[in-house]
């Protein structure tokens, strides 16, 4: 989901009549100039000016849509390694200066942007040396000392600052720890993770998954840190988010886990309580993937979210939820607009977005394209997302085939129950009895389409398609990755 930009209002004094004195207008325009300056220091200006270095944008993205302030901007250039005369050069031939494997071929295009790089840098998370997870948890864990009072925890948190739901979990996490007087806390991260894809039935999934007893809730379903917020996109953009605040969102689950033990304080004792991240973002947002120092000048990413997750927890297990991505891209549609949003306006969307990204795709080939951040910025559906076997790729190659799972929505509709102990046999978990099981099917359904957007209707004839032509060939490389033809989607016209 991208974030809407935000609105900001100027407060300006009541201009004074041509009665008061001089005095006073003196003041009213020096306040409105002051203002205009803060604004502009903060938020950046509408259109950027032209540095020494800085290339237009063919598909530029909304002006304050995470960019820094002028300030930033200038410090930024400033601190460039390359000289005037080098960012000129690479200006005027479109080249892009040499990174980690210098490209070939270099075009700008399709928001591809010439940068320094420096070679010895990597990101945070490939600079981790591996957690020495411990062997009597199931759930990745490990034990750290604890070295300031409760008082104190969690107050550099950025996710705090995000809103007020984190920074109050935060003081509840904080009255936890000051009951507790043990001199050594359990950290734990997710052991599985339900990662894509959007309007697949994930919150379902997950909502009936966390209502067995061995699993531990986290506070927050999606905390989107692996896809968006390690480059601080709740935030807008102005700072990263480190991995010690994204551990910082599991200590209550760990708390369970660590009380879980049913024999008291025995350490010996295999604890099987789990838990989870169901942010469906970490299976394909990869938009940032330019900003990690290891991905520097390459044209597409050499390294994605299924690289990071894998070098800290290679034993975790991944669900994905998949969809006809026909349906998909309507319900997608339907959730995330507010206006223009009816079947002819969809319909209109997607003739766009087709052009657009197959043009892309026939440029820069479909891996460069579903992953740039200009394209997907510039477009009112996402289409891309339903290229699933590109994303799915990209996970199979970083983990065994027996720690990934991939459901289809329409079997999980058709065979709720079946489609749960699938999942829970997948994760290792005890099955419950036939009354516990009777329980969680009558959860009522979460997150189903709003009544408004039902009353719409189905997405025009013409534009199903449309859509199933474009997909019928994704559709058939999906089939053959996985080995199963229920992926073609030829038993279902739709849900």
């Amino acid at each position: 989901m991208t974030p809407s930009c935000a609105r900001v209002r100027l407060w300006v004094p009541p201009l004074p009549t041509m009665q008061r004195d001089k005095l006073q207008f003196g003041f009213y325009v020096l306040a409105v100039l002051s203002a205009a300056i803060v604004f502009l220091l903060v938020y950046g200006f509408p259109v950027s000016p032209a540095l020494p270095g800085s290339i237009p944008d063919s598909n530029p993205r909304p002006w304050n849509a995470g960019r820094p302030g002028l300030v930033e901007r200038l410090m930024t250039y400033l601190q460039r390694e390359d000289s005037p005369q080098d960012v000129l050069k690479d200006q005027l031939s479109n080249e892009i200066p040499a990174g980690p494997e210098r490209n070939s071929s270099g075009r700008r295009i399709h928001g591809s942007v010439p940068v320094a790089c420096r070679t010895n840098d990597v990101s945070e998370v490939l600079a981790m040396q591996p957690i020495k997870f411990l062997p009597e948890y199931k759930n990745p864990c490990w034990r750290e000392e604890v070295v300031q009072p409760a008082d104190d925890m969690y107050h550099g948190n950025l996710f705090a600052n995000y809103s007020y739901r984190y920074e109050k979990i935060f003081r509840t996490f904080r009255q936890q720890w000051a009951k507790r007087l043990d001199r050594f806390r359990l950290r734990c991260l997710p052991y599985f993770f339900i990662a894509g894809m959007p309007k697949c039935g994930s919150t379902d999934l997950y909502h009936r998954l966390i209502a067995h007893p061995d699993v531990a809730a986290p506070p927050v379903k999606e905390s989107h840190w692996w896809g968006k917020n390690r480059y601080g996109w709740c935030l807008n953009y102005t700072s990263h988010i480190p991995f010690s605040d994204y551990v910082d969102l599991f200590d209550g689950a760990a708390m369970q886990i660590a009380d879980s033990n049913p024999e008291g304080h025995d350490l010996n004792t295999f604890h099987t309580k789990i838990t989870g991240d169901a942010s469906v973002s970490t299976l394909w947002a990869n938009e940032d993937w330019w900003k990690n120092p290891e991905n520097c000048g390459l044209l597409e990413p050499r390294f994605t979210n299924a690289h990071y997750l894998h070098h800290v927890i290679p034993q975790a297990r991944v669900i994905v939820l998949l969809r006809n991505p026909t349906d998909r891209l309507y319900s997608d549609f339907l959730f995330f607009h507010q206006l223009e949003k009816s079947p002819q306006d969809f319909h209109r969307d997607v003739e766009s977005s087709i052009h657009q990204l197959t043009q892309c795709m026939q440029e820069m080939g479909v891996r460069n394209c579903i992953y740039n951040s200009s394209l997907s910025s510039n477009s009112r559906v996402r289409l891309r997302l339903g290229l699933y076997h590109v994303y799915l790729q990209e996970w199979l190659t970083q983990f065994p085939r027996n720690q990934v799972t991939v459901i289809r929505l329409e079997d999980y509709a058709a065979r709720p129950l079946l489609t749960i102990k699938h999942v829970r046999k997948f994760l290792g978990l005890r099955e419950l009895t036939e009354r516990e099981d009777k329980v969680i099917l009558r959860q009522p359904k979460v997150n189903t389409r709003r009544l408004s957007d039902r009353k719409l209707g189905r997405m025009l004839a013409s534009t199903r398609e449309l859509l199933d032509n474009f997909y019928r060939p994704y559709n058939v490389k999906l089939a053959l990755l996985l080995e199963d033809d229920r992926f073609l989607w030829n038993d279902v016209e739709y849900i």
